[in-house]
């Protein structure tokens, strides 16, 4: 039996199974993956239009093919509004396409609007037009970049109509805003607000610090009540002055400034996070290394390149994000550290259980006792630190991280 005979064979919703696999492997392959066959194709086409980018910021060739495309008519309009789900723009005046497309994507779920200086007046006139819940229905995760002289509308953006459904939202913005309308989203799970730029926090390590901290500290009383994580993004060099400041000071025995900040200890839903070009450049020699790595693991370090930050809720890259949110989450919900060391990870006991040593111990040998006698106690540390962890953490961290 040929190898097309014996695929053939497999049920239609394991062939699409492979095929949708494959394409979420390698996008670059993803045209020659329609091109196997009439039903590879109807499986395969609806992945190629699901991300939708209007972005001439790198090379514009790509989307004029995609408007010759549009415009030629060889897929009806409701082909689109049915497909595109996700839509990042930046060129709102190129070719006249994008007041065109956007009134027919009525099923995005994901939009990001960054305007270039070029169409920034234009953007700001089609969104406010189109930024409305009867054109949007489904939109659930919004990515604007507001100035100074956006519309009244859009810079009140937690009192915008749209808003109200959102669980992701992320602002680019060089200004502070009035936090108290944060608290009317009631379904919003994830904020993030990027870049927090020199213009508005000092890169002085001190004062930088002591910015960085009241912002938050007026941000975290105006949380909405589902709200699991919020990431606040600074500059590469603010986070790697912060890291190595900190390092500075706690061998200087001097308290850290970043300290309550990335640890969570002001909340355990804020997280810091920064895009970087390139890996650090200390000496695993120097005095400071360990305890820059550990700064480090506490916040979200991804590549500029593989990271689309303009959209970071289903843009390229978006999967690295997201496992490393979860993994400083589920840092903070355990207590552990973890130490970045080439490719693996070490988890150490924390204060956490230096403080509670005292009180768990005793739970532990109790429990230790109970499950000697029916013989299932397991005397690796590893299964008796996971119980002490199930016992006590959950008392302690009650914002629990679901995804």
């Amino acid at each position: 039996m040929s190898t097309f005979a014996w695929f053939s064979c497999l049920p239609e919703d394991i062939r699409r199974l492979i095929f949708e696999m494959a394409f979420e492997v390698s996008h670059r392959k993803a045209k020659q993956l329609a091109l196997v066959s009439r039903e590879a194709n109807t499986w395969i086409e609806p992945l190629l239009y699901w991300r939708i980018k209007i972005d001439t910021l790198m090379n514009s060739q790509p989307l004029r093919a995609f408007i010759r495309t549009f415009r030629s008519g060889s897929k009806p309009r409701d082909f689109y509004t049915a497909h595109v789900k996700v839509v990042l723009i930046n060129d709102y005046v190129f070719e006249d396409f994008a007041a065109e497309f956007l009134p027919l994507c009525r099923n995005i779920i994901s939009l990001s609007s960054r305007p270039n200086h070029a169409s920034h007046l234009e953007g700001m006139h089609i969104m406010r037009s189109l930024l409305q819940p009867d054109i949007f229905p489904h939109l659930r995760k919004l990515s604007v970049m507001l100035g100074h002289e956006d519309p009244p509308e859009l810079l009140a953006i937690f009192n915008h109509p749209i808003s109200r459904n959102l669980t992701h939202l992320d602002l680019d913005l060089n200004f502070s805003l009035d936090w108290t309308g944060l608290k009317q989203l009631q379904q919003l799970r994830f904020f993030s607000l990027q870049p927090v730029l020199t213009m508005w926090i000092s890169t002085d390590h001190h004062r930088g610090g002591a910015q960085l901290r009241a912002l938050i500290q007026d941000i975290i009383p105006c949380f909405p009540p589902k709200l699991e994580c919020f990431i606040i993004w600074i500059s590469e060099h603010m986070m790697r002055m912060g890291a190595y400041n900190d390092a500075i000071d706690t061998l200087a025995n001097i308290p850290p400034v970043f300290e309550d900040i990335v640890r969570g200890h002001l909340d355990t839903r804020v997280v810091m996070a920064a895009y970087h070009k390139q890996d650090l450049p200390w000496s695993r020699a120097l005095p400071e290394f360990d305890l820059v790595q550990e700064f480090l693991s506490h916040t979200i370090m991804l590549r500029a390149p593989k990271f689309n930050k303009r959209l970071i809720w289903d843009g390229e890259g978006t999967e690295v994000f997201w496992a490393e949110l979860q993994r400083v989450m589920r840092q903070r919900c355990l207590g552990a550290r973890v130490w970045r060391k080439r490719g693996f990870h070490i988890d150490i006991i924390t204060r956490f259980h230096r403080k509670y040593h005292q009180k768990t111990q005793d739970d532990v040998k109790s429990r230790s006792k109970r499950c000697c006698q029916c013989g299932a106690f397991e005397k690796s540390n590893g299964s008796l630190t996971s119980r002490v962890l199930q016992i006590w953490f959950p008392k302690l961290f009650p914002h629990t991280f679901q995804w």
